[in-house]
């Protein structure tokens, strides 16, 4: 076993090191080194970060099913992609999509006055499908069809936005869909789950290699080169993920996420900012300094490390530094206090812990370089 550390910072930079140890209960040392000065990515002021399915009445085993009205988040809505298809022996699902339930349901919330912030075209049924799968060229012509309804439906309103089609990625597939959606598609979306099934007798195994988990950046440059290669407007999103480690913080500084997986070694990690993003481990140091946005040495940083209870990875408990992260007698939430550190000290990562470090007074170039 290995040891992973991976660093991801919120201000748009992702690093991700691993290097192999062998010996047990040991501490290793090092340096990330973060590019300052370009952003990999960005995150629009409206972020979605949860989900609300619909559920039948017999899926409402939580005593309720109220989402309308649940929270003041943007609702986008997901609509049956297969209504009026057949679905032949091998999976395929052809004909023309029926979208009348559709349209009915669009210009009722918009009689309603209910704002819908985008609708999304099926689920999963694009490339080889889950279940069941469409054409490229099938569902392109359905998402057209959505986008008209849509145009039609909000003449002289704020359009929400038209999305599809919410699955797996596949080159090909998605490809051909974009070119044929390029005036009419506002996002695509797609799925990740690169660990694959929840019931996988492996999942601790694959959760702890970081193959898995750098899987995904994979996934994310396809996307985008596909649409660069498209020159459409059509922005990506993750539709759905069955990890929820990147994400968005509205104060001032950077954040990083810092994992350590291996059960035996612990890690120092000091943190510089460079023109140049590397993994120093060992002697192995070389510096290319381009550009030093370090914190001032009397500055403090914020840090949430997170633990499992009993050093037991499959422990229903979390400890938030060393504090146990479960709701009181009144179903009240604890506080999620940090522990602040003098920036001028490294970062301590225990074995199987996940560290949020929040550094307040670092402003990097990339950070002022992206919009929204």
């Amino acid at each position: 076993m290995g040891w992973c550390f991976l660093a991801c910072l919120f201000s748009f930079i992702f690093i991700s090191v691993y290097a192999q140890n062998g010996k047990a209960n040991v501490t290793v040392k090092g340096t990330v080194f973060i590019d300052s000065k370009n952003p990999i990515a960005s995150t629009s002021s409206n972020f979605i970060c949860a989900t609300l399915d619909w559920w039948p009445p017999e899926k409402c085993d939580y005593g309720t099913c109220s989402w309308a009205n649940s929270s003041l988040a943007l609702i986008v809505f997901g609509l049956n992609a297969l209504n009026g298809k057949s679905i032949l022996p091998n999976s395929s699902a052809v004909g023309a999509w029926n979208s009348s339930n559709a349209a009915s349901l669009i210009r009722y919330t918009v009689k309603k006055g209910y704002n819908i912030y985008g609708w999304e075209l099926g689920n999963e049924l694009c490339g080889t499908g889950v279940g069941v799968r469409v054409a490229a060229d099938d569902y392109a012509v359905d998402t057209i069809a959505l986008n008209d309804i849509i145009y039609y439906a909000y003449r002289g309103l704020f359009k929400p936005l038209t999305i599809a089609p919410g699955g797996f990625f596949e080159p090909d597939w998605f490809g051909r869909f974009i070119a044929l959606t390029e005036n009419t598609l506002d996002v695509v979306t797609q799925h990740i789950y690169n660990l694959g099934p929840g019931v996988d007798e492996h999942i601790i195994e694959k959760i702890v290699n970081p193959s898995y988990l750098a899987d995904g950046a994979g996934l994310f440059i396809q996307l985008q080169d596909t649409l660069k290669r498209s020159e459409t407007s059509t922005t990506a999103w993750v539709g759905e993920s069955g990890g929820a480690y990147n994400s968005g913080r509205n104060h001032q500084g950077i954040t990083l996420l810092l994992i350590n997986l291996d059960s035996n070694t612990t890690v120092q990690a000091t943190v510089d900012f460079n023109g140049t993003s590397a993994y120093v481990h060992g002697h192995r140091r070389t510096v290319v300094e381009k550009h030093h946005c370090k914190e001032p040495a009397e500055t403090i940083r914020e840090e949430y490390h997170l633990t499992p209870k009993d050093g037991n990875i499959q422990s229903q408990t979390v400890l938030l530094n060393g504090k146990p992260l479960i709701i009181d007698s009144s179903g009240a939430i604890p506080a999620l206090d940090p522990m602040t550190v003098p920036s001028s000290k490294p970062i301590t990562i225990v074995p199987r812990s996940i560290v949020f470090v929040h550094m307040p007074n670092v402003s990097l170039p990339a950070c002022m370089q992206v919009s929204g």
